[in-house]
């Protein structure tokens, strides 16, 4: 299957305005209503955002001892000394600098399948903006232990999963992992995606709804 063929494919999935979908939310800070394409508890104002980081660092800082992440320096307060010791002796990080750690860790062990990042590159020659292995890393969807997808497009909205000959092997586990990143994009992201798998075996490629899937080529 040629490159332009994929585009022609996938272009006629994708909806022809901004796939974002947007929620009615009331800022924590400020209470007024507001509109995003996420659930959040503030709203995009700098203030109110800055707002809310101070009212969670006080927080913190209200605990008797407070202990900063050597990293990005935010404060975790303990009700008990000895836990703050033992962090300050073992220099832990916070438990986002921890997560960002392993996910670049987990990210270089990736074996990168070249032919599938050929394929995105020439899909993004003609328009799309694809993030895969050889262009700045894998995206990373954190849900259910986490999943590294083969390549993503997030301004249009398009995963793209490049399936070699082993894949039949593995059928089941690819469904529950399918289905596990479509879960969240709908429920975390609000991001409604579509989403291909192109099989390298039969050179077809397919689209994936949850719990099925739709042979379009």
């Amino acid at each position: 299957m040629r490159i332009h063929e994929i585009k022609q494919i996938i272009d006629g999935r994708i909806p022809p305005v901004c796939p974002m979908t947007f929620y009615g939310n009331r800022c924590h800070v400020c209470k007024k209503p507001f509109s995003s394409t996420r659930s959040t508890d503030w709203c995009c104002s700098d203030m109110c955002m800055a707002k809310y980081a101070q009212s969670k660092r006080e927080k913190e800082f209200s605990k008797p001892f407070v202990y900063l992440c050597p990293k990005c320096q935010s404060p975790k307060g303990y009700l008990m000394e000895s836990y703050f010791k033992k962090a300050t002796e073992k220099q832990s990080l916070c438990d986002g600098c921890k997560r960002e750690e392993w996910i670049e860790t987990t990210r270089k062990k990736i074996t990168v399948n070249s032919v599938g990042c050929q394929i995105m590159d020439g899909l993004n020659e003609l328009g799309y903006k694809f993030l895969h292995g050889k262009n700045g890393g894998e995206y990373f969807v954190n849900y259910c232990g986490g999943y590294f997808l083969d390549g993503f497009d997030r301004e249009n909205g398009v995963i793209f999963e490049y399936d070699e000959p082993h894949h039949k092997q593995s059928k089941n586990e690819d469904v529950k992992r399918q289905n596990y990143i479509l879960q969240y994009f709908r429920l975390f992201e609000f991001l409604p995606v579509n989403f291909f798998r192109y099989d390298e075996s039969t050179d077809k490629l397919y689209e994936i709804f949850e719990d099925t899937s739709k042979e379009w080529w």
